[in-house]
Protein backbone atom coordinates (compact mmCIF):
# COMPACT_ATOMS: atom_id res chain seq x y z
CA UNK A 1 0.00 0.00 0.00
CA UNK A 2 2.89 2.60 0.76
CA UNK A 3 4.36 1.52 -2.23
CA UNK A 4 1.20 2.43 -3.83
CA UNK A 5 0.66 5.62 -2.26
CA UNK A 6 4.28 6.74 -3.58
CA UNK A 7 3.40 6.57 -7.14
CA UNK A 8 0.42 7.72 -7.03
CA UNK A 9 2.09 11.01 -5.27
CA UNK A 10 4.86 10.78 -7.74
CA UNK A 11 2.51 11.14 -10.80
CA UNK A 12 0.18 13.82 -9.11
CA UNK A 13 3.46 15.78 -9.97
CA UNK A 14 2.71 18.15 -13.09
CA UNK A 15 4.78 16.36 -16.23
CA UNK A 16 6.56 20.08 -16.66
CA UNK A 17 7.68 20.08 -12.79
CA UNK A 18 9.02 16.54 -13.18
CA UNK A 19 11.11 16.74 -16.28
CA UNK A 20 11.90 19.92 -18.08
CA UNK A 21 15.28 20.20 -19.44
CA UNK A 22 17.28 22.99 -17.64
CA UNK A 23 17.59 25.89 -20.22
CA UNK A 24 20.37 28.20 -19.86
CA UNK A 25 21.54 31.37 -22.04
CA UNK A 26 23.75 30.16 -24.82
CA UNK A 27 24.17 33.80 -26.93
CA UNK A 28 22.04 36.50 -27.79
CA UNK A 29 22.50 39.23 -31.29
CA UNK A 30 21.94 42.75 -31.93
CA UNK A 31 21.85 44.44 -34.87
CA UNK A 32 23.20 47.55 -34.72
CA UNK A 33 24.39 50.93 -37.31
CA UNK A 34 27.39 50.48 -39.25
CA UNK A 35 29.19 54.12 -37.31
CA UNK A 36 28.72 52.27 -34.04
CA UNK A 37 29.73 48.84 -35.25
CA UNK A 38 32.78 50.53 -36.73
CA UNK A 39 33.52 52.35 -33.42
CA UNK A 40 33.38 49.13 -31.90
CA UNK A 41 35.63 46.70 -33.89
CA UNK A 42 38.24 49.47 -33.63
CA UNK A 43 38.07 50.04 -30.28
CA UNK A 44 41.11 49.51 -28.33
CA UNK A 45 39.46 48.88 -24.85
CA UNK A 46 36.86 46.25 -26.56
CA UNK A 47 39.67 44.41 -28.08
CA UNK A 48 42.64 44.94 -25.37
CA UNK A 49 40.56 45.18 -22.20
CA UNK A 50 37.29 44.24 -22.10
CA UNK A 51 36.92 41.24 -23.85
CA UNK A 52 37.76 38.45 -26.64
CA UNK A 53 36.62 39.77 -29.68
CA UNK A 54 36.67 38.34 -33.23
CA UNK A 55 35.09 39.41 -36.58
CA UNK A 56 34.15 36.18 -38.41
CA UNK A 57 32.26 35.05 -41.85
CA UNK A 58 30.43 32.16 -41.32
CA UNK A 59 29.14 30.02 -43.59
CA UNK A 60 25.70 27.79 -43.09
CA UNK A 61 22.96 25.76 -44.49
CA UNK A 62 24.54 25.54 -47.82
CA UNK A 63 24.27 28.82 -49.51
CA UNK A 64 23.80 31.12 -46.18
CA UNK A 65 26.45 33.69 -44.56
CA UNK A 66 26.70 36.39 -42.41
CA UNK A 67 29.65 38.64 -40.95
CA UNK A 68 29.61 38.70 -37.28
CA UNK A 69 31.82 40.50 -34.30
CA UNK A 70 31.65 38.06 -31.37
CA UNK A 71 32.21 39.24 -28.03
CA UNK A 72 32.99 35.79 -26.14
CA UNK A 73 32.24 35.25 -22.53
CA UNK A 74 33.32 31.80 -20.47
CA UNK A 75 29.48 30.09 -20.79
CA UNK A 76 27.90 32.82 -23.46
CA UNK A 77 28.59 35.17 -26.54
CA UNK A 78 27.17 37.88 -27.38
CA UNK A 79 26.69 38.31 -31.62
CA UNK A 80 26.89 41.71 -33.15
CA UNK A 81 25.71 42.36 -36.89
CA UNK A 82 24.95 45.85 -38.93
CA UNK A 83 22.12 45.79 -41.34
CA UNK A 84 24.38 44.72 -44.31
CA UNK A 85 26.47 41.74 -42.25
CA UNK A 86 23.17 39.90 -41.63
CA UNK A 87 20.34 41.05 -43.89
CA UNK A 88 18.22 42.35 -40.98
CA UNK A 89 16.63 45.50 -39.99
CA UNK A 90 18.88 48.19 -37.67
CA UNK A 91 17.81 47.32 -33.72
CA UNK A 92 16.86 43.93 -34.38
CA UNK A 93 17.58 41.48 -31.85
CA UNK A 94 17.84 37.56 -31.12
CA UNK A 95 17.46 35.39 -28.03
CA UNK A 96 19.03 31.98 -28.22
CA UNK A 97 18.85 30.33 -25.13
CA UNK A 98 20.10 26.46 -25.28
CA UNK A 99 19.74 23.03 -24.10
CA UNK A 100 22.93 21.25 -23.13
CA UNK A 101 21.66 17.45 -22.43
CA UNK A 102 21.58 15.44 -25.55
CA UNK A 103 17.93 14.74 -26.34
CA UNK A 104 16.80 17.54 -24.09
CA UNK A 105 15.29 19.69 -27.19
CA UNK A 106 12.91 17.03 -28.57
CA UNK A 107 11.58 16.65 -24.52
CA UNK A 108 11.08 20.62 -23.77
CA UNK A 109 9.16 20.44 -27.50
CA UNK A 110 6.93 17.69 -26.14
CA UNK A 111 6.07 19.98 -23.06
CA UNK A 112 5.44 23.42 -24.93
CA UNK A 113 4.05 21.78 -28.65
CA UNK A 114 0.68 21.61 -27.36
CA UNK A 115 0.67 25.65 -26.22
CA UNK A 116 2.65 27.04 -29.16
CA UNK A 117 3.47 26.15 -32.74
CA UNK A 118 7.52 24.98 -32.54
CA UNK A 119 9.78 23.80 -35.14
CA UNK A 120 12.25 22.39 -34.85
CA UNK A 121 15.26 22.71 -37.35
CA UNK A 122 19.14 21.30 -38.05
CA UNK A 123 21.67 24.21 -38.56
CA UNK A 124 24.79 23.50 -40.58
CA UNK A 125 28.35 24.88 -40.49
CA UNK A 126 30.58 24.78 -44.02
CA UNK A 127 33.96 23.33 -42.52
CA UNK A 128 36.65 22.43 -44.87
CA UNK A 129 33.98 22.70 -47.42
CA UNK A 130 31.77 20.41 -45.92
CA UNK A 131 28.54 21.40 -44.30
CA UNK A 132 28.33 19.59 -41.16
CA UNK A 133 25.45 19.76 -38.28
CA UNK A 134 25.63 22.57 -36.19
CA UNK A 135 23.08 22.51 -33.76
CA UNK A 136 19.57 21.54 -33.81
CA UNK A 137 17.28 24.72 -32.90
CA UNK A 138 13.90 25.14 -31.79
CA UNK A 139 11.64 27.84 -33.03
CA UNK A 140 8.13 29.05 -32.26
CA UNK A 141 6.42 30.01 -35.65
CA UNK A 142 3.90 32.06 -34.37
CA UNK A 143 3.03 34.18 -37.61
CA UNK A 144 1.63 37.21 -35.28
CA UNK A 145 4.59 37.15 -33.15
CA UNK A 146 7.29 36.78 -35.44
CA UNK A 147 5.83 39.80 -37.55
CA UNK A 148 5.59 41.91 -34.94
CA UNK A 149 8.50 40.96 -32.73
CA UNK A 150 12.20 42.71 -33.20
CA UNK A 151 13.29 40.04 -30.77
CA UNK A 152 13.87 36.80 -32.47
CA UNK A 153 13.47 33.36 -30.44
CA UNK A 154 15.34 30.07 -30.56
CA UNK A 155 15.98 27.30 -28.13
CA UNK A 156 19.55 25.40 -29.67
CA UNK A 157 21.11 22.11 -28.88
CA UNK A 158 24.64 21.66 -29.90
CA UNK A 159 25.28 18.17 -32.21
CA UNK A 160 27.73 15.79 -31.28
CA UNK A 161 28.81 15.61 -34.85
CA UNK A 162 30.20 19.37 -34.90
CA UNK A 163 32.17 18.53 -31.88
CA UNK A 164 33.68 15.33 -33.27
CA UNK A 165 34.79 17.06 -36.55
CA UNK A 166 36.01 20.24 -34.35
CA UNK A 167 37.81 18.08 -31.75
CA UNK A 168 35.65 19.77 -28.91
CA UNK A 169 36.47 17.80 -25.57
CA UNK A 170 32.88 16.74 -24.56
CA UNK A 171 31.81 14.04 -21.90
CA UNK A 172 28.08 11.64 -20.75
CA UNK A 173 25.83 13.12 -22.26
CA UNK A 174 26.06 16.67 -23.00
CA UNK A 175 27.28 19.43 -25.55
CA UNK A 176 27.69 22.19 -23.84
CA UNK A 177 28.82 26.10 -23.76
CA UNK A 178 32.00 26.04 -21.84
CA UNK A 179 33.24 23.55 -23.63
CA UNK A 180 32.32 25.16 -27.23
CA UNK A 181 33.64 28.23 -26.37
CA UNK A 182 37.02 26.57 -24.52
CA UNK A 183 39.00 26.88 -27.38
CA UNK A 184 38.81 31.19 -26.46
CA UNK A 185 40.42 30.85 -23.01
CA UNK A 186 43.62 32.18 -23.81
CA UNK A 187 41.98 35.21 -25.76
CA UNK A 188 40.02 35.92 -22.45
CA UNK A 189 42.44 34.88 -19.77
CA UNK A 190 43.44 38.74 -18.96
CA UNK A 191 39.85 40.55 -19.91
CA UNK A 192 37.42 42.58 -18.40
CA UNK A 193 34.52 40.48 -19.32
CA UNK A 194 33.53 37.05 -17.07
CA UNK A 195 30.13 36.22 -18.61
CA UNK A 196 27.11 37.92 -19.28
CA UNK A 197 24.70 38.23 -16.66
CA UNK A 198 21.20 39.88 -18.15
CA UNK A 199 19.84 41.35 -20.71
CA UNK A 200 17.08 44.31 -20.77
CA UNK A 201 15.02 44.39 -23.90
CA UNK A 202 13.03 47.06 -25.40
CA UNK A 203 9.54 45.43 -26.57
CA UNK A 204 5.89 46.55 -26.74
CA UNK A 205 4.30 45.44 -24.43
CA UNK A 206 1.77 42.74 -26.71
CA UNK A 207 5.54 41.04 -27.78
CA UNK A 208 6.54 41.41 -23.81
CA UNK A 209 3.47 39.59 -22.69
CA UNK A 210 3.98 36.71 -25.24
CA UNK A 211 7.65 36.21 -24.58
CA UNK A 212 7.10 36.50 -20.58
CA UNK A 213 4.21 33.62 -21.14
CA UNK A 214 6.81 31.69 -23.36
CA UNK A 215 9.99 31.53 -20.99
CA UNK A 216 7.99 30.86 -17.91
CA UNK A 217 6.98 27.60 -20.13
CA UNK A 218 10.35 26.82 -20.70
CA UNK A 219 10.93 26.99 -17.00
CA UNK A 220 12.61 30.12 -16.03
CA UNK A 221 11.76 31.80 -12.63
CA UNK A 222 10.22 34.79 -11.68
CA UNK A 223 11.58 37.22 -9.34
CA UNK A 224 9.78 39.69 -7.11
CA UNK A 225 10.79 43.24 -9.57
CA UNK A 226 9.63 40.83 -12.34
CA UNK A 227 12.33 39.92 -14.19
CA UNK A 228 13.09 36.25 -15.21
CA UNK A 229 15.49 33.93 -14.56
CA UNK A 230 17.45 30.93 -16.40
CA UNK A 231 18.89 28.06 -14.61
CA UNK A 232 22.07 29.81 -15.24
CA UNK A 233 21.44 32.85 -13.68
CA UNK A 234 20.98 34.73 -16.67
CA UNK A 235 18.34 37.34 -16.37
CA UNK A 236 15.88 39.03 -18.57
CA UNK A 237 13.96 41.80 -18.08
CA UNK A 238 11.42 43.90 -20.28
CA UNK A 239 11.00 47.71 -20.63
CA UNK A 240 8.09 49.77 -23.22
CA UNK A 241 9.94 50.61 -26.94
CA UNK A 242 9.88 54.36 -26.25
CA UNK A 243 9.58 56.43 -29.14
CA UNK A 244 13.03 57.19 -30.87
CA UNK A 245 15.09 54.42 -29.45
CA UNK A 246 16.85 52.90 -31.91
CA UNK A 247 17.81 49.45 -30.69
CA UNK A 248 15.68 46.68 -29.02
CA UNK A 249 18.33 45.89 -25.82
CA UNK A 250 18.98 48.72 -23.66
CA UNK A 251 21.32 47.14 -21.56
CA UNK A 252 23.60 44.11 -21.44
CA UNK A 253 24.37 43.08 -17.59
CA UNK A 254 27.84 41.48 -17.16
CA UNK A 255 30.21 40.11 -14.78
CA UNK A 256 33.88 40.68 -14.33
CA UNK A 257 36.86 38.48 -13.64
CA UNK A 258 38.65 41.19 -12.23
CA UNK A 259 37.98 44.19 -9.53
CA UNK A 260 37.21 47.57 -11.59
CA UNK A 261 35.71 50.94 -11.99
CA UNK A 262 35.75 52.56 -15.23
CA UNK A 263 33.04 54.28 -17.53
CA UNK A 264 34.32 54.28 -21.21
CA UNK A 265 32.09 55.68 -24.51
CA UNK A 266 32.47 53.41 -27.45
CA UNK A 267 30.25 55.23 -30.16
CA UNK A 268 27.37 57.78 -29.33
CA UNK A 269 25.13 54.95 -29.01
CA UNK A 270 26.75 52.82 -27.19
CA UNK A 271 28.93 52.74 -23.58
CA UNK A 272 30.34 50.46 -21.15
CA UNK A 273 29.93 51.12 -17.04
CA UNK A 274 31.98 48.72 -14.61
CA UNK A 275 31.80 48.87 -10.95
CA UNK A 276 33.69 47.01 -9.01
CA UNK A 277 32.56 42.76 -9.86
CA UNK A 278 29.96 43.78 -12.36
CA UNK A 279 29.00 46.00 -15.10
CA UNK A 280 26.27 46.73 -17.82
CA UNK A 281 27.04 47.56 -21.16
CA UNK A 282 24.26 50.60 -22.20
CA UNK A 283 22.83 51.18 -25.65
CA UNK A 284 21.19 54.72 -25.94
Amino acid sequence: MKVLLLIIFILSFPVKKQRIPAIVLNHFYLVIDSTDLSALINSHFIKEKFAACKTNIVKADNNESWTGTYLYAVDNYFEIFDSTGVGEKTGNAGLGLGIETIGGLKRLNQFIKSNYHTEISTRTKKIEGEQVPWFDALSVEDPVFVSSSPVSFWIMEYRNEYFIRNHLPHKNNELTRLDYLDKFKKERSDKILKRFSGITLNVNNDVKSYLYKLLLDCGFTRSKDQSLTSADNFTIEFTNFPEGKLYSISRIAFECNKSIDTTVPISPHISIIAHGRAGNIIFK
